[in-house]
C-alpha cells in the first residue's frame, strides 16, 4: 500500500485546500496521473501518484491539510498488467524535471491555473493567486472595486479579506 502524501510546494508554504481529485474511491491511477488538484495561497498544484493501482480516498475536497498528511493511498495489486495508452492521457515521464522554486518534481502546476487565474481589474488585467481568487467568488467581490497592494498592484489576500470586511 503506497500513500499519498502532500508535498512540499514552496518554502513558507505549511498546507493548503483539497481543489478538487481527479480520482474516486476504487479507481484504477497509473504512475505519474493527477489523483488531485492542491490550492494554496501562492499556487495550485496537481499531486500526482507514484505508482498504478486502485485508489482509496481518506481525505475530501475542501479540507485544509498540511504538508506531509495522507490523502489517499494507493493499493498496487489492483495495478493494470500492461499500461493502456489513450489520446487524452498524460504520458509520464521516466524521470521528471525538478520543478522551479525547490517544488518536488511530482508536483505540477495545474494546466487550467493560469487561464482561471487571469481575471480583468479595471484598465489593466491582473492575474489572481489562487487563495485571493477563492475569496472573491466566495465573498462575492468585484476584484476591479479593490487597490491592490501587491507587487505592480496585485491583488493580495489581505487586500481582499479587508473588501470583504467592508
Amino acid at each position: 500500500m503506497t500513500e499519498v502524501k502532500i508535498p512540499p510546494v514552496g518554502e513558507s508554504i505549511t498546507s493548503g485546500v483539497i481543489a478538487a481529485f481527479h480520482k474516486k474511491t476504487g479507481d484504477t491511477v497509473k504512475a505519474g496521473e493527477a489523483i488531485l488538484t492542491l490550492d494554496t495561497d501562492k499556487v495550485s498544484s496537481e499531486i500526482a501518484a507514484d505508482t498504478a493501482g486502485v485508489v482509496t480516498i481518506v481525505a475530501k475536497e475542501g479540507d485544509e491539510v498540511k504538508i506531509g498528511q495522507v490523502v489517499a493511498t494507493i493499493d498496487p495489486a489492483g495495478a493494470p498488467a500492461a499500461p493502456a495508452a489513450a489520446a487524452d492521457s498524460p504520458v509520464p515521464a521516466a524521470e521528471p524535471a525538478p520543478m522551479p522554486q525547490g517544488q518536488p518534481a511530482e508536483v505540477k502546476a495545474a494546466p487550467t491555473a493560469a487561464p482561471a487565474a487571469a481575471e480583468p481589474r479595471g484598465e489593466h488585467a491582473m492575474p489572481l493567486s489562487p487563495s485571493v481568487r477563492r475569496i472573491v467568488e466566495e465573498e462575492q467581490l468585484d476584484p476591479s472595486h479593490i487597490e491592490g497592494t501587491g507587487k505592480g498592484g496585485r491583488l493580495t489576500k489581505e487586500d481582499v479579506l479587508a473588501a470583504a470586511a467592508n
